[in-house]
């Protein structure tokens, strides 16, 4: 089916009142004009419906999807089987793109089935620049994405291959393999789409461009990881075995590795986090550390690192490591104590540019 857009744009929305008219706004301004706007209504139970219908009343590009609660994988998929443009592109309601966004990716992507940008990561009023590490303006064939981005996206957080949001895709190509996002998925969606995506696409190009600003709001469950008991979610992770949807030539103790790595880059983000959350209590603090560093599963994932990850480990990973490995009650306390204690905005800002 011919289409008049270049681009559809999916956007999940969840009671999202307070976003929309921002991301809307956004994708408004750009410079690339030839774009449907496809905003998937997810059983929302605040005024969501009411902004989009009234957005869609002064913009003939808006499509509005109206579903009960599925989930953001459904939304994206429905969003996907409608979507009539050569190319799909995806936005969370919260977040905000630059207007050249659209128009440099549609510029760059040229015949390749994916084209992967930059990111733009906003934190406290801050943006940090997410880059990539390959090479950009060069197309990567098969062998190359199989050899070296999957195994990347598996075992290292790298939120340019983990995302799905920026990214272009091209529709066809998604459709001829019937790539979509799993249903009831709750965890590593977007890693899983795009794991299934990589393994098949017969060419995936990189920009230096950053255009997608992805916020970190204060309302984000993850912010809190001891309250909202964000390690129960990572140990998830750990055990979602990939093989269930995507089939991938790794061997199983490759596939270990990755998972293993995994964890032990979000346990060293976390544990940073706990230590720098304010409004709990050291012994709380140090209590569910401990519980952590002292985990069977954590354990063996710290004796069972992937080459590719030790390579790229900081060097407050690689304290955890040894922490975790020398079983010492005394120098996790000389951690936790010490971190708790010294830790100011300006510290902060130095100890994550350390830990990436």
């Amino acid at each position: 089916m011919n289409s008049m857009y270049k681009i559809s744009i999916i956007i999940p929305v969840f009671n999202g009142e307070k976003y929309i008219k921002n991301c809307y706004n956004a994708i408004d301004s750009q410079i690339e004009k030839s774009l449907e706007i496809i905003f998937v209504n997810d059983g929302s139970i605040d005024k969501s419906l009411d902004i989009l219908n009234e957005i869609k009343r002064n913009d003939d590009r808006v499509i509005i999807i109206n579903q009960p609660n599925q989930g953001v994988s459904e939304a994206r998929n429905n969003g996907i089987k409608l979507a009539t443009s050569e190319y799909i592109g995806f936005v969370d309601v919260d977040d905000v793109i630059l207007p050249d966004y659209f128009s440099i990716l549609y510029e760059k992507i040229q015949n390749n089935d994916i084209i992967i940008s930059n990111i733009l990561f906003e934190r406290d009023k801050k943006l940090i620049l997410k880059e990539s590490s390959f090479s950009y303006d060069k197309a990567f064939d098969g062998q190359y994405i199989n050899k070296f981005i999957l195994p990347r996206l598996l075992c290292i957080e790298d939120m340019t291959l983990m995302s799905c949001w920026n990214k272009l895709y091209r529709k066809d190509f998604l459709l001829k393999n019937n790539i979509f996002f799993i249903k009831n998925l709750s965890n590593q969606e977007d890693v899983v789409f795009n794991c299934v995506a990589f393994s098949l696409s017969r060419s995936i190009i990189f920009t230096d461009y950053a255009g997608y600003i992805y916020k970190d709001n204060e309302e984000s469950v993850t912010r809190n990881f001891i309250t909202n008991n964000i390690f129960e979610k990572i140990l998830i992770k750990f055990h979602l075995d990939y093989r269930k949807y995507v089939d991938l030539s790794f061997t199983d103790k490759e596939l270990y590795q990755f998972n293993s790595s995994l964890l032990m880059f979000s346990i060293s983000f976390y544990i940073f986090k706990a230590i720098n959350t304010k409004g709990i209590t050291l012994k709380v603090k140090r209590s569910y550390i401990k519980s952590i560093l002292t985990n069977k599963d954590v354990i063996s994932a710290s004796q069972n690192l992937h080459p590719m990850y030790k390579s790229s480990m900081s060097k407050f990973e690689k304290i955890i490591v040894y922490l975790i490995k020398s079983n010492s009650e005394f120098k996790m306390d000389v951690l936790i104590i010490s971190l708790n204690y010294i830790l100011n905005p300006k510290l902060v800002e130095v100890l994550r540019k350390i830990n990436r």
